[in-house]
Parts: C-alpha cells; sequence; structure tokens
C-alpha cells in the first residue's frame, strides 16, 4: 500500500495514490501527527485533507501517470513549495517488446526529480552525458538547476521480457539564484 505525504505549514496533504477505502478511511482517522520545529519544540498538525488521485493519463508510450499538481487542488504554489509535481505510475502489465517504450527527449530546468521504481526498470540518458537505469527498490535523485534535456523508457531486457511495472516521480522545485 502506498500513500504520500508532505507537509506544509498548514498542516499535512495525502494524495491517496490507490482508490483503497481502507486506506482513505485509515487517513481521515488520522487526528494528529507530531513534528519538530526548528527549536525543537514538538507541534501537532491536522491531517487538512485526503486527495483522490486524478485520472491516469499516459506520459509517451511507457507512463500511465496520475499527475498530481498542487495548484490543481486549490491548494496554490507557494504553500505547496518546493513540491510542485508527482507523477505516480500505478501498477501496469506491459507485454513484451523490442522497441523500448518511454518518453522523448524533454527539458528539465529548475527542479530535481526523484524518482522511486518498484516495478520494471528505467533507463535514462542526458544531453550532459549521464545515463543510468533505475531498477526495482532503487531511487535516482536527478538535479537539473541549469537545463538538461532528458529521456526516460524502459529498460531493453525489461522491455523484452515485460512484466510489472510501477514507478513515482517527485518533481522538487530549487530554490531561485
Amino acid at each position: 500500500m502506498f500513500s504520500y505525504s508532505y507537509y506544509s505549514k498548514y498542516g499535512f496533504v495525502i494524495p491517496n495514490l490507490f482508490r483503497d477505502l481502507h486506506t482513505t478511511e485509515m487517513l481521515k482517522q488520522v487526528q494528529h501527527d507530531t513534528l519538530s520545529n526548528k527549536k525543537g519544540v514538538i507541534m501537532k498538525k491536522q491531517v487538512e485533507t485526503v486527495l483522490a488521485p486524478p485520472a491516469p493519463h499516459m506520459v509517451g508510450d511507457g507512463f500511465r501517470v496520475h499527475n498530481f499538481f498542487p495548484a490543481g487542488y486549490g491548494l496554490g504554489l507557494k504553500r505547496m513549495s518546493p513540491f510542485f509535481l508527482m507523477d505516480y505510475n500505478s501498477k501496469i502489465e506491459f507485454p513484451p517488446t523490442e522497441q523500448p517504450r518511454g518518453v522523448g527527449v524533454h527539458p528539465h530546468r529548475g527542479f530535481e526529480t526523484v524518482t522511486i521504481a518498484y516495478h520494471g526498470k528505467v533507463a535514462h540518458h542526458d544531453s550532459a552525458g549521464n545515463s543510468g537505469v533505475i531498477g526495482e527498490g532503487e531511487v535516482q535523485w536527478m538535479t537539473a538547476a541549469s537545463g538538461v534535456l532528458h529521456k526516460e523508457y524502459h529498460e531493453k531486457e525489461y522491455s523484452r521480457k515485460g512484466g510489472p511495472f510501477q514507478m513515482v516521480q517527485l518533481w522538487v522545485n530549487l530554490p531561485a539564484t
């Protein structure tokens, strides 16, 4: 079971990424969570809301994602900073193919992506010459402060075998310089 929560100064906002009634009801029952502020003082924060995921859509031909844009829920970007996007690729079965699925070259600038692989493997390349594979149980943190062209696609051997695929990618806004 996976849900993602993050802290804002107003409280917790929890996108419920699975349409799982049990999870939703459990989260609604949470009354308080404790946090320490910079002075070490314990503060209590309420769960402000539990948000249903939006309908999934395809990004390229390899990523079926539920986009969570905080502004889309009327929460305001300043309130949600530094997080401004979460793509959740819920578990899906991809058949074998010789041509890896994915998304072509696209720019990234002024934010970091944090990608977590639950099932399947993602290969990536960028215009700075970096490349690699994010395998099951692995995390990749990519910084694109000065701009980079980047592409992501299913890793070659995973594509040939097919199988379950589940990922999440969080976009973290970088401070302005």
